[in-house]
């Protein structure tokens, strides 16, 4: 019994379109786990074919899917049927593809179709051919021999018949047997001589022949073949070993692009910063000028505001408790001493001494000036070095936002000694 396997993807779909678009019928359905198909036995007139699912097993891991090798097919299935017209025109008009139409060929007519997963059916007329046997009392003819070939071959048979015969006549009959010359072939010998072999018929030598050459040529391809078998695992390796320096340079790349954001990030964060502290300090500034710009009788009103403030304390009045630590003003020097600093710390950093320059600012900064806290600042950016053309020492973003804040804490306390000064 001849039961040929097809295997599917999914094989309740390839039953039902079998059945319907090229006539076979259910025989058997063996169900799985979950109500899947085990396997299925469909029949097509008096032949059968077993439908399987495909499967991680180690049979199905030595057979391809027609998609998975470029919908070729290494065998395909023949179904004998009376009329190729219906057949074809319902499988048609079931959808299925049309690869070779109704033709005649050597055994009939018929067609070629593939199903909806790729596998090829033939449906025809085949027209089988009986064999012809011959019988008992008449000779089997033994192909590829002549006549003449029979007759060479009869010819030297007889050659050594007599050649044996008349050797043993002589042995028997002789009036004195002389000693046999060992250098006298036998008939043996004789017959397997080269003159005796060259009589042979011709087509035995070509059958040995062609023996010999169909094992050198199972052998070559065998060498091909796992030469071939080498050379695919060789680029199945460097195809893995791509995909997976591929992943490597994706994740290096994806790190890099998220290293970059941050920097970019940390850098808009001290750009802002130093925007608020120059803001601070140019209001500050502003503030002053005011200040020193205003009316002579406005002078006195401070002074005195700041006389009644220093003669609260010791008349049980509300003072104010002074700002102290990191972000508060400290006593201010004289305005000349501040912008002495700030200049002295600006002619440094003009000839590229920072480390210098940075001692003279924080001097300034720690009196209570705001521009010398923003210049402390730019000293640590490395934007601003950057500029500079400046490398050593080298920046710190940190302290760099740290004077940044402190020039901002400054201007806003100047702004704040102001606008109370003002009021009073």
């Amino acid at each position: 019994m001849l039961l040929p396997q097809i295997r599917y993807r999914d094989p309740a779909a390839a039953i039902e379109w079998l059945c319907e678009a090229l006539g076979f019928e259910e025989h058997f359905i063996a169900s799985g786990e979950n109500d899947s198909i085990s396997y299925a036995q469909l029949t097509f007139g008096d032949s059968a074919i077993l439908v399987s699912p495909v499967r991680d097993t180690v049979f199905d891991k030595l057979t391809k899917q027609p998609d998975e090798i470029g919908g070729a097919e290494t065998q395909s299935c023949y179904f004998v049927v009376d009329d190729v017209e219906a057949h074809y025109g319902k499988a048609k008009a079931a959808g299925a593809e049309i690869v070779l139409e109704i033709d005649k060929h050597e055994h009939g007519r018929g067609y070629s179709c593939r199903d909806p997963e790729g596998h090829l059916w033939t449906f025809g007329t085949f027209e089988a051919r009986p064999r012809q046997f011959a019988t008992d009392d008449e000779p089997r003819p033994i192909p590829g021999l002549a006549k003449e070939p029979l007759k060479r071959a009869a010819l030297a048979l007889g050659l050594v018949t007599v050649l044996v015969g008349s050797a043993a006549a002589v042995w028997i009959f002789g009036p004195a047997r002389p000693p046999v010359s060992r250098t006298e072939p036998s008939s043996l010998e004789l017959a397997r001589s080269p003159d005796t072999l060259a009589a042979l018929p011709a087509p035995v030598a070509s059958d040995r022949s062609a023996e010999e050459a169909a094992k050198r040529a199972i052998e070559e391809a065998q060498e091909q073949l796992a030469h071939e078998r080498i050379a695919r695992e060789g680029a199945e390796r460097t195809a893995l070993e791509a995909h997976e320096q591929l992943a490597r340079e994706r994740s290096a790349r994806d790190m890099a692009e998220r290293s970059a954001l941050e920097a970019k990030t940390q850098l808009a964060q001290e750009q802002s910063a130093r925007e608020r502290a120059e803001r601070a300090a140019s209001e500050s500034a502003e503030r002053a000028a005011q200040k020193i710009d205003a009316p002579p009788d406005a002078q006195p009103l401070a002074g005195d505001a700041a006389a009644k403030d220093a003669e609260e304390p010791a008349s049980g009045g509300p003072s104010e408790t002074p700002i102290t630590g990191h972000g508060a003003e400290k006593p201010a020097q004289s305005d000349a001493e501040g912008a002495s600093l700030l200049a002295q710390g600006q002619g440094l950093m003009a000839k590229g001494d920072v480390a210098a320059a940075r001692e003279i600012f924080e001097r300034a900064a720690d009196a209570g000036l705001a521009e010398a806290a923003l210049a402390l600042g730019s000293t640590y950016d490395p934007v601003s070095l950057s500029r500079l053309g400046l490398t050593r020492p080298a920046p710190d973003p940190q302290y760099a936002l740290k004077w940044y804040r402190r020039a901002h804490e400054l201007a806003a306390a100047a702004g704040e000694r102001q606008t109370r000064a003002t009021r009073e």
